[in-house]
């Protein structure tokens, strides 16, 4: 029986056809890349003749010619290897090429899978008998034909044709200009090297540095060799502007190496930005050259967290403070106004990335600071008024141009102001008497302690000179301090817990001490006062003087209202304006002695009872008397006036003066009743 399984000869011999059609495409599709690639490297040969391609577009020829080129080839032989040709398109051209099989080689395709699987007839209406006969049949016709002449070569011949032509081009220009080509061949080879572009005069052109610092100037060399010339043309041009500036080169010296040649000279005083240079000469033009020039470092804001001394109790505080957006905000001046004692932390943003910070303090290199990119970290103590600086250098070892010292304002704690409302002057006391101290103090950071000094002396006048001994001295704690910058403390000290003696002086001082704990604490100091003790009985002689001359007084107020209402009855009798006019100064005159009198009386309750010679009754008296008088000063003693003064103003005979008057004589007998009252 015929072999019917997939190694059937037919179907070797069709394989074969297939990998043989795949093998010429192939073939003719590298032989289209090679012709491309020629197509290509003529096209950049002739471009870098007329214009002199620079070093980057060498490399990006050399990319596109040898990328292409071995990407075209594995592509080309890729996608015909890969190609799926099926049985029936390979039968169907072997049909036609050799018409003797008339179409039994695609029917007998169409039986085999057939014939391997059913017995007796075939879907197709074929017996199985006569489908073997026509395998058969089919077999003895193909013996003798070889099937991959079905192939075409048309596409190999062509593609051939196409890189044999190029070929012969390319050869033609090596032929006609064989220096030219080869030095084309050497630049494309090395792209970066300064190959100058064939021609009777080549040009070199040669900056003396290839990076430069912002502002720094540049020197440029132009070589020419070959056909001589006594002039050259130097074209240059900021990196961002399209429009090349030119300058004519003249005067060239000779060149002193073995090549010989003319040299040009031409120097730029400062660049500001990258710079592109090219010169031309007769017919040769010079590589394309590329100066960059780099900004300088510079810094460009601060950003800085004060971190005070612990004794401050005060949080960090960050300078310039961040925005909403949570971002830093660098627009600190970096100059630094700081207490003594706090460490600064600083980060500095510059205008370009850093390699190295060297921090100076003083004038004096004191180490480095971290860097990452743009920005620089580092601390500082503030102990005294100084100066820092930063020296940037950037990551192209460019370094910053000297740089203004910021200042160090080492800001001092301020020592504790006291101020003493009690006692106001010096005083003379009892032994056993009471001294009232008010005093409000103030500090910058904090008030940990309020104090009161004290000192017994003993003076002697005997001598010429006044002798004084000390007898006692110590301090107390008063009340009001905790931690706070400021402290009130109001408190009735005993003169008896000094136990002083009469003909002594206590010397008293309040103090304030702040918490600074690293170069304090400082103590604020209020005025000295002195306290006069003297006995009991010479304390109430003295008070009975007062008291005396406090009734005398009060008596003296109270006959001059009595005097003054009389005289507003004569003037109002007389109708005397003039007498109303005095009348009424006199009664703004009573108001002030008035005041004067309660000053009194308030002044001499306070001393009987800081001396404890007051009881409570007669404290409480004095402070009615006392207040009765004020009122009487500022209130109903000026009304009366004011009435006399209306009634002075108002038309003679008419009622509102008569009422006016009226007014102002029950006024007057109402201050009287007071005035007594207060007696």
């Amino acid at each position: 029986m015929p072999d019917n399984s997939p190694h059937d000869p037919l179907l070797e011999k069709i394989a074969k056809t297939r990998r043989h059609w795949k093998l010429v495409h192939a073939m003719s599709g590298t032989f289209w890349v090679f012709a491309l690639f020629l197509v290509s490297a003529l096209l950049c040969y002739h471009i870098d003749r007329a214009t002199a391609l620079s070093s980057g577009a060498r490399v990006g020829w050399n990319a596109l010619l040898l990328g292409g080129g071995l990407l075209g080839t594995v592509g080309a032989c890729l996608l015909y290897a890969l190609r799926k040709l099926p049985d029936s398109v390979l039968a169907e051209r072997i049909e036609q090429t050799f018409p003797a099989l008339n179409e039994r080689l695609l029917t007998v395709l169409n039986l085999f899978p057939a014939l391997a699987t059913t017995q007796g007839t075939l879907s197709s209406g074929f017996s199985t008998v006569l489908a073997r006969r026509l395998v058969d049949e089919t077999r003895k016709e193909a013996d003798g034909l070889d099937f991959r002449r079905s192939v075409s070569k048309d596409p190999l011949r062509n593609a051939s044709i196409a890189f044999l032509l190029l070929a012969g081009v390319t050869f033609a220009d090596r032929a006609v200009a064989a220096e030219a080509f080869d030095n084309w061949l050497n630049r494309m080879a090395h792209p970066y090297d300064d190959i100058a572009p064939w021609a009777n005069t080549r040009v070199w052109l040669a900056p003396d540095k290839k990076l430069l610092s912002s502002g720094e100037g540049l020197s440029v060399s132009v070589t020419t060799r070959g056909v001589a010339t006594e002039t050259a043309i130097l074209y240059y041009r900021n990196e961002q502007d399209n429009n090349w500036q030119k300058v004519e080169l003249k005067n060239p010296t000779v060149a002193t190496d073995k090549e010989g040649g003319n040299v040009f000279k031409h120097h730029f005083a400062a660049l500001a930005q990258t710079t592109l240079l090219k010169a031309v000469a007769n017919d040769g033009k010079s590589n394309e050259q590329k100066v960059i020039v780099e900004a300088l470092p510079t810094l460009l804001g601060f950003q800085m967290k004060i971190h005070f001394p612990g004794y401050m109790n005060r949080a960090a505080q960050t300078i310039p403070i961040p925005n909403d957006k949570g971002k830093d905000s660098l627009t600190s001046d970096g100059n630094i106004v700081a207490p003594v004692g706090a460490k600064i932390e600083i980060v500095a943003t510059a205008n370009k990335p850093l390699k190295q910070v060297e921090y100076i303090k003083d004038k004096q290199t004191a180490g480095e600071w971290q860097t990452l990119n743009e920005r620089a970290t580092g601390s500082l103590e503030v102990w005294k008024e100084g100066t820092y600086s930063l020296r940037l250098t950037d990551t192209r070892d460019f370094h910053s141009a000297p740089a203004t010292p910021y200042e160090i304002h080492a800001v001092p704690d301020q020592t504790p102001v006291i101020q003493v409302a009690e006692p106001t002057t010096d005083m003379d006391l009892v032994s056993t008497g009471k001294l009232p101290i008010r005093a409000h103090a103030t500090d910058d950071y904090g008030i940990t302690h309020l104090g009161l000094r004290y000192t017994r002396i003993k003076e002697d006048n005997s001598g010429e000179k006044t002798a004084v001994a000390k007898t006692a001295q110590g301090e107390f704690t008063l009340p009001g301090a905790n931690g706070s910058p400021t402290a009130d403390t109001s408190v009735a000290w005993q003169m008896a817990s000094v136990h002083p003696k009469a003909g002594e002086t206590v010397l008293l001082e309040l103090t304030a001490t702040d918490n600074d704990t690293l170069s304090g604490p400082h103590i604020g100091r209020s005025n000295l006062y002195r306290i006069h003790v003297v006995s009991l009985p010479e304390m109430q002689r003295r008070l009975k003087e007062q008291m005396d001359e406090e009734r005398r007084a009060l008596d003296q107020l109270r006959q001059k209202q009595i005097e003054l209402q009389k005289a507003l009855q004569k003037a109002r009798a007389q109708k005397d304006n003039k007498e109303l006019a005095r009348t009424q100064e006199e009664q703004r005159n009573l108001a002030q002695e008035a005041k004067s009198t309660a000053q009194r009386v308030n002044d001499l309750t306070t001393r009987l009872e800081n001396n404890n010679l007051a009881t409570e009754s007669e404290a409480k008296r004095r402070d009615e008397a006392s207040k009765l008088l004020d009122n009487l000063a500022q209130q109903k003693i000026p009304a009366s006036a004011d009435k006399i003064q209306k009634a002075q103003n108002a038309p003679a005979r008419s009622a509102n003066r008569a009422e006016s008057l009226n007014q102002a004589a029950q006024t007057q007998a109402e201050n009287r009743k007071e005035i007594e009252k207060a007696q």
